[in-house]
């Protein structure tokens, strides 16, 4: 891809703009100038309380542009076109900021979106369709947030009824893990050294853990010889020899799959896997039922054919058994000396062992109940919310509640942990909450009076977007649709001002998925390969929980926008730029869409001056292409562009 000369200077002006925008120059706005700034909602009150105890004065609020560019990011990972740019910056309704927040919750990208924070969370690098889409499903019904967590913890099935099984699947039956998991990511607390030992900064003990672990120590990983062999029955590739040496073993999977039904019937606050109504009458598995086929004179091409269609069929299921005690671990395998190894340990809840299972049915209902009764587990929810929105929790780090490790804002965590309660875990009532609040809608810029607060939200935090926010971004910014003309529901009765505006927007919305080259971060696999833009933006692998994403620059990621494939497929396959080609646009109608389609905001006269030096004359398409392109190249890679202000 050709580089003009002059975009250097353009680069240089980008990144002088921006980081004069955030640098010690006093804020115009007028609100800056006082210690006050309006109250929209009590999340202002209470921050607004604080500063004035600080004598910090909070900066004005933001601009439309900004919080148009902002309010996108941060809902649906992604930039906003530039129509949609221009219909917010149009729109005249006083609560036009609170109508663009409420649709693009609405909008698919918010689920898909906010599934990234999870599938981190989780660990989820399974690449499981169906636990994804599940995931989904529940963020974009607002499935509320205690039933969210009943679900993982209390899972039991299989993948195809039951996609929530994968948060066990995960790890196979590692029961540290699973604790870890729960006591990390629902009740925000760091336990995984009071597996060997007393935590040494904390009230944790060997005994929390593990009578934590009890609770998991029937749990179990095995295959499904039923749902196997339903599998293979609905196989369209399955010929008619192995189909016969298979039918009595067919019609006994479907007496078992009737008998779970009716278990399930009875229980269904304990749902049951369909091998949990097979005790008294199991179905054979894999092994013995092939050993009968050969056995029975079937020939060499059925057995294979029999062996071949189990093997593709794999079902695996999460099972809990009535029977089995944790015992706990002799001392050789790292349990502190004034403990007894091969003791039997009661399943006890850390945060509230008055909280103890009764003897009866399942160990992991009763703690998934224990949880989500829990206020800690509501406070943590809130609290990351909050971090994911402002840049950092009211507690931090988000996964390590304790005492010596206070709020900043008590008072306010206590509000918004008492809504959260009251909606009955309405994450969406939290975000709207916070996203309406001044506090978020604060400008970045600082002034001299704020310029040292990190902490207090005297101003909005620059932050550089995640790996599948820059991606996706990227794509969208050069006219790749994925849903996101769908947030454009707010204004949806409104015409565009002028034909060449209408036509942008169409050509704005092919799919991406007819050009083999371009993919969105929800279609690429986890963890991601050595050297990908994914890998090298700090995507985690998700071997480990990841509370928080690494925000650190390096060398290789600014190659990668210099040159990577990810930049020069999606300016190559731009459909903006072939549109802005065949309109009759001048430079500066052209300069003005792809400023607003990348940056979110009109070039100001230096930058039209620099951009007119290098643009080409008359009327070659060609030459008009590449300068579209390099313009594309020189904004993508400026530093207004990857950071969200």
């Amino acid at each position: 891809m050709r580089r003009a000369l002059g975009l250097v200077l353009i680069v240089a002006i980008a990144a002088a703009v921006v980081f004069s925008r955030l640098s010690s120059a006093p804020v115009l706005a007028e609100p800056s100038a006082s210690p006050d700034f309006p109250i929209r909602n009590p999340i202002d009150g209470f921050v607004l309380q604080r500063l004035r105890a600080e004598k910090i004065a909070p900066s004005g609020l933001c601009t439309d542009g900004e919080f148009a560019r902002r309010v996108y990011v941060d809902i649906c990972g992604v930039v906003p076109t530039a129509q949609q740019v221009k219909q917010f910056a149009a729109d005249k309704r006083e609560d036009k900021r609170a109508k663009l927040i409420d649709a693009l919750l609405q909008s698919p990208r918010y689920a898909e979106h906010w599934q990234v924070m999870w599938s981190d969370l989780l660990r989820d690098n399974s690449n499981s369709p169906a636990y994804h889409a599940w995931m989904r499903q529940a963020l974009a019904r607002n499935m509320p947030y205690d039933e969210f967590t009943r679900r993982l913890i209390a899972a039991s099935g299989n993948t195809d009824d039951n996609p929530a099984t994968v948060f066990y699947l995960r790890d196979q039956g590692n029961h540290v893990e699973q604790v870890n998991t729960v006591s990390t990511v629902f009740m925000g607390t760091r336990m995984a050294c009071a597996q060997c030992h007393d935590h040494p900064f904390d009230r944790w003990t060997q005994d929390d853990f593990h009578g934590l672990m009890a609770f998991f120590v029937r749990t179990a990983v095995e295959d499904d010889p039923v749902a196997r062999l339903l599998k293979v029955e609905a196989r369209p590739d399955l010929a008619e020899a192995p189909r016969e040496a298979l039918a009595q073993y067919f019609v006994e999977a479907h007496k078992g799959e009737l008998r779970s039904q009716v278990l399930n019937a009875k229980h269904p606050n304990q749902r049951l896997p369909i091998m949990g109504a097979m005790q008294d009458q199991p179905v054979m598995p894999r092994r013995d039922i092939v050993r009968e086929i050969e056995a029975s004179g079937s020939t060499k091409n059925t057995v294979d054919a029999v062996r071949r269609a189990f093997d593709q069929s794999q079902t695996r299921i999460i099972v809990e058994r009535t029977q089995g005690e944790y015992r706990l671990p002799n001392e050789g395998d790292g349990i502190s000396k004034k403990r007894k190894g091969d003791e039997v340990i009661a399943p006890v809840f850390a945060w509230d062992p008055s909280r103890r299972w009764d003897g009866q049915g399942s160990r992991r209902v009763p703690l998934a109940e224990f949880v989500t009764g829990s206020r800690q587990f509501a406070a943590v929810q809130v609290n990351r919310m909050w971090a994911q929105l402002m840049g950092r929790g009211i507690v931090m780090p988000v996964d390590d509640f304790r005492e010596k490790n206070p709020p900043t804002h008590p008072e306010l965590l206590e509000y918004l942990t008492d809504e959260f309660i009251r909606s009955k875990f309405d994450n969406q009532h939290i975000l709207k909450l916070i996203l309406n609040s001044n506090t978020y809608q604060l400008s970045a810029q600082t002034t001299d009076a704020n310029r040292g607060d990190s902490t207090l939200y005297s101003h909005h935090r620059v932050r550089r977007m995640s790996a599948e926010e820059a991606f996706d971004s990227i794509l969208v910014a050069t006219g790749h649709d994925n849903h996101v003309d769908d947030a454009n529901g707010y204004l949806k009765d409104e015409k565009p001002e002028d034909g060449s505006s209408l036509m942008l927007r169409r050509a704005a919305k092919p799919d991406a998925k007819k050009n083999g080259a371009l993919q969105f971060a929800a279609e690429v696999r986890v963890p991601a390969q050595t050297g990908s833009f994914f890998n090298l933006f700090n995507q985690p692998d998700r071997e480990q929980t990841a509370t928080w994403r690494e925000e650190a620059s390096s060398i290789p990621q600014a190659l990668e926008l210099m040159n990577g494939h990810t930049i020069n497929d999606a300016i190559r396959n731009s459909p903006l730029a072939r549109t802005l080609v065949s309109v009759d646009l001048n430079p500066k109608q052209i300069a003005s869409e792809l400023f607003l389609s990348t940056i979110g905001r009109e070039p100001s006269a230096a930058e039209l001056e620099m951009l007119f030096k290098v643009a080409p004359a008359g009327s070659d398409a060609g030459k008009m292409r590449a300068w579209i392109d390099d313009v594309y190249w020189a904004l993508l890679n400026s530093p207004e562009f990857t950071y969200v202000r």
